[in-house]
């Protein structure tokens, strides 16, 4: 693996400092005699998790900013609870040697997916480039978004939903030029409460399970497509998400509805535009 398997003709990070690294005694193996194949396969094991990197806080000192993160679960891979960043990644390889470093630093910021709390989450300038998978949960403006009137929900989404997710997706490509996904996901609102689109069909009555389904992806798809307006540099990376649990489990007319539904939807929008 090497430089150019992490960038897509796009704009290309800024190199890494590299200096090869000389052992101490040449008589001795090293790590660094391994091939480049398996050195990569021990990075990835070493530096890429399940689930997500979470950055949840911030501390401020006069000469640095110091972000806080831990391990989370996403779409059913990582830990059952968020777990301390230095019990899962080793990121004290990437201390060992400049040559480790620029060997191993692709991997950890190219493969991993990093949740952000606030897009002024900033690596250094660096490493930026190398970011390609983020998520960014939205609970500022999505609380609207749970009215079961959908003429409020349209209104809403257009005044300030769209308009967010557009603001912050243009300010984190600025940040980030080689992003491959970036995923906005609506949090739960108020008692842990997973968002159920009014605009979705509920109480669909005969036929198949999937048949269902598929009106109900048809459905949310129709209504979303006038009201998503994008140009290409975020159609390109742009995903939506509701967060929460896989299935409703309060019963009723509801507890068919799968949360992926909604990606579904959004995703078959934006390969049609």
């Amino acid at each position: 693996m090497n430089r150019d398997d992490y960038i897509t003709g796009r704009e290309a990070p800024p190199e890494v400092e590299w200096a090869s690294s000389q052992k101490a005694d040449p008589s001795k193996a090293s790590f660094l005699d391994l091939p480049r194949e398996l050195r990569d396969m021990i990075y990835e094991l070493a530096l890429v998790v399940p689930g997500a990197i979470f950055f949840y806080a911030c501390e401020s000192y006069p000469r640095a900013h110091i972000h806080k993160a831990v391990i989370v679960r996403h779409k059913d891979l990582g830990p059952s609870s968020p777990l301390p960043v230095h019990q899962a990644l080793q990121s004290k390889l990437l201390r060992v040697s400049r040559q480790l470093h620029a060997e191993a630093t692709p991997m950890l910021y190219s493969r991993n997916l990093f949740r952000l709390f606030s897009s002024n989450v900033n690596f250094a300038p660096r490493y930026r480039g190398y970011v390609h998978n983020i998520l960014f949960p939205l609970d500022s403006v999505s609380n609207k978004l749970f009215s079961r009137d959908v003429t409020v929900v349209a209104y809403w989404w257009r005044q300030c939903f769209w308009p967010e997710v557009l603001f912050q997706a243009r300010m984190l490509l600025k940040i980030y030029p080689n992003l491959r996904s970036l995923t906005f996901s609506i949090k739960e609102y108020g008692n842990m409460v997973t968002w159920r689109p009014a605009f979705v069909p509920w109480g669909l009555r005969g036929g198949e399970v999937r048949e269902r389904r598929e009106i109900r992806v048809k459905a949310a798809r129709a209504w979303l497509r006038d009201k998503c307006p994008m140009d290409d540099g975020v159609k390109r990376v742009l995903r939506m998400e509701i967060m929460g649990g896989e299935r409703n489990g309060n019963g009723g007319e509801e507890s068919e509805f799968d949360v992926v539904e909604f990606a579904e939807a959004f995703d078959g929008l934006r390969a049609a535009e």
